[in-house]
């Protein structure tokens, strides 16, 4: 959070690369531009250190630093907010090192894929003027992953239970018939277009109106989100409720006999009372009734509250998150 803007294009550029790169890739992050200055001009403090490594162990991403000027110089010199900073890398560090069962070959379990078109331009990743959808979605913690229409085989979207076209008519004619065809195998599909006519396919619409209004239009939202999780009703996801600026990501390790919730607080002051509802799909029916499991970085985490099932959905209370813990499940 940077006073009343919540940033989350990391994420948005983590599922875009991911996407374009196979799950055995290996993918590091590099954050050379703060909130206030730059590596070659300042360095993250102990809370924005441990937001960025768990930000991308959590999508799937080692972060790497050039270090330059300024932490350098701090940390020769034996400045406290240097070292400050770099004890919080170590903590972090060493969470990771001692946890690496939840990252190693871990891989998401999105219902949801955006697929774009292929002349869509790459750099949306990298500058925030563009179209919203992206980032709208991560705020609302939809779990999604990100395709080019070009790249994508008809194999790996048959991996999604739902796909959302939100520029369907640049889409070539082609690659139309290829989301005819995931439709037809028995996928979802949600397209943005102002067309009436959509050929053989039977697809959930928005008009084009409806998206380019999503940061402002409480009515816009509840159509796109509605529409998302009545498509991917049957898939994992997850609720938050009780603070505002928290991000999830989940994850599937040792062939689906391990989930693994990740929570993000983005905000500069701790978050409480977190309340958590965690619904299984299909492929985690394995873990239904097992206790959940906390595990944190952060100092003075307490054990989850409330915990209860019901039928698939499991619900709890996180009593406090300062920046990341895991939540998980295993057989």
């Amino acid at each position: 959070m940077w006073e009343d803007e919540w940033n989350c294009s990391n994420v948005r550029r983590a599922r875009y690369v991911r996407g374009l790169n196979p799950d055995w890739k290996p993918l590091i992050t590099e954050y050379s531009e703060f909130h206030k200055g730059n590596r070659a001009t300042a360095f993250m403090p102990p809370h924005s250190q441990k937001l960025a490594i768990t930000e991308a162990a959590a999508f799937g991403a080692a972060q790497a630093r050039d270090m330059e000027g300024p932490f350098d110089e701090q940390l020769i010199a034996g400045g406290p907010a240097a070292l400050a900073s770099w004890n919080a890398i170590g903590e972090v560090n060493g969470f990771l090192k001692s946890h690496e069962e939840f990252y190693a070959d871990a891989r998401n379990v999105a219902p949801l894929v955006v697929l774009l078109p292929s002349q869509y331009p790459s750099g949306f990743a990298w500058h925030d003027e563009t179209h919203p959808i992206f980032d709208f979605l991560t705020r609302h913690n939809i779990l999604f992953g990100i395709k080019l229409a070009d790249k994508v085989s008809e194999k790996d979207l048959a991996s999604y239970r739902a796909l959302m076209a939100p520029f369907y008519a640049s889409l070539s004619s082609e690659q139309q018939e290829m989301i005819q065809r995931y439709q037809a195998a028995g996928g979802n599909v949600y397209v943005v277009t102002d067309s009436a006519n959509l050929g053989a396919l039977k697809a959930d619409t928005s008009s084009i109106a409806t998206l380019n209004s999503l940061a402002r239009d409480t009515a816009a939202q509840k159509e796109v989100l509605g529409k998302i999780a009545s498509l991917t009703c049957d898939g994992t996801s997850v609720f938050l409720d009780g603070a505002p600026h928290l991000l999830a990501n989940i994850t599937a390790v040792k062939e689906l006999n391990q989930l693994v919730l990740h929570l993000l607080n983005y905000a500069s002051k701790p978050a409480a009372n977190i309340r958590v509802k965690l619904t299984l799909g299909s492929e985690f029916a394995r873990l239904q009734g097992h206790n959940p499991t906390l595990a944190s970085p952060d100092h003075g985490v307490s054990s989850l509250r409330n915990v209860s099932w019901n039928g698939k959905n499991l619900e709890f209370t996180l009593p406090s998150l300062n920046t990341y813990a895991v939540v998980y499940l295993k057989e």
